[in-house]
């Protein structure tokens, strides 16, 4: 990266150390897809809305700029150069459980929506998000408005070795503790299927908490772990558990899920609910399984009829699927034909 002022193109994020699952490692592919290109970028990290409001990012001397999150495209005075800003989830609802954040959305609902219609390109993680936004009021563009499924770095990628018959069946959930990432959930379905799994069950949870004593269910919260821990942890686990809930009545829904694809790499499948943008994600039983409806009762079906030659079959269809169609080769595709970035 420079650190050049004369950089050709600013990417403005609000989090940013490189670890699993988020906005930090969505920023980190795009860095990684930048440097792979050979274009010069300069990082901008914001902490805060606040900090935003009263400080905001000066854009003078860049060519163009890359929003990894929308605040940054509100709090840029940008209207010479190409914008180019991502869309996830959550951040595009125009309410908050922040008092602050929410008042400061409704009352400029209108400018919101017309600054993202001054963007020159805008892309969204799913369908999910553009249709909620439009909903909303969006006046979409088919040439500026794109929906691009996440990718991700798969240089490390690799078809780890497991089978259903070494227990214990170990399940991770690499998952903020907030209500719509429902760990509640994960703990239910490993009762759930210690009932059919005939194997004790081991629950990796990143939540700093206790949690009640389930016979046959072993919980561990993982406290802080680096990025390189919780990679090899996600690598070697038989599921990886994604069971968002849609909140957007409180602020909250799940864009994508980019933990399945960095599970997906390394084959671990991702049980996941049908919410937010998941079912574009996890389809076609490529890469997991959707549970219908929202149903813990029914991955106990599903996972009865999970032999170890199936469960072989899904490990590989997870990794093919994840390194042939979510590489950060659909990120290359944008920026090797947006001639601004040249």
């Amino acid at each position: 990266m420079s650190n050049s002022k004369a950089s050709k193109v600013l990417v403005t994020t609000p989090d940013y150390f490189p670890k699993l699952g988020g906005l930090s490692s969505f920023t980190r592919n795009i860095e990684t897809t930048l440097t792979q290109l050979g274009i010069p970028y300069q990082l901008y990290i914001w902490q805060s809305f606040q900090e935003l409001m009263l400080n905001p990012i000066r854009t003078e001397g860049y060519k163009a700029v890359i929003n990894i999150h929308f605040l940054g495209a509100m709090a840029s005075q940008t209207t010479q150069i190409p914008v180019l800003t991502f869309f996830h989830g959550s951040e595009i609802l125009f309410y908050s459980p922040n008092i602050f954040k929410r008042i400061i959305k409704i009352i400029q609902k209108n400018k919101i929506l017309r600054k993202i219609e001054q963007n020159t390109l805008n892309i969204f993680i799913s369908e999910f998000t553009l249709n909620k936004i439009k909903a909303l009021g969006l006046q979409e563009d088919i040439a500026r408005d794109l929906v691009v499924h996440n990718g991700i770095d798969c240089q490390d990628a690799q078809l780890i070795s497991k089978n259903l018959d070494e227990g214990p069946l170990t399940l991770i959930c690499v998952a903020r503790d907030v209500p719509h990432k429902n760990l509640e959930g994960a703990v239910i379905l490993a009762r759930n299927l210690f009932k059919v799994a005939k194997c004790p069950i081991k629950l990796m949870l990143t939540a700093d908490r206790q949690w009640p004593a389930i016979e046959g269910v072993e919980i561990i919260s993982l406290r802080r772990p680096t990025p390189a821990i919780l990679k090899d942890l996600v690598a070697h686990a038989h599921f990886n558990l994604l069971l968002s809930l849609d909140h957007s009545t409180q602020g909250y829904f799940e864009g994508f899920g980019l933990s399945a694809l960095e599970a997906g790499m390394f084959g671990t499948p991702t049980l996941a609910f049908p919410t937010g943008g998941l079912p574009e994600n996890i389809h076609h039983g490529l890469n997991g399984y959707l549970i219908p409806s929202d149903n813990l009762v029914d991955v106990t079906f599903w996972y009865e009829q999970l032999n170890k030659e199936n469960y072989e079959k899904l490990r590989k269809s997870t990794y093919k699927h994840t390194v042939e169609n979510h590489s950060l080769k659909v990120y290359e595709k944008i920026f090797s034909n947006w001639q601004d970035l040249k």
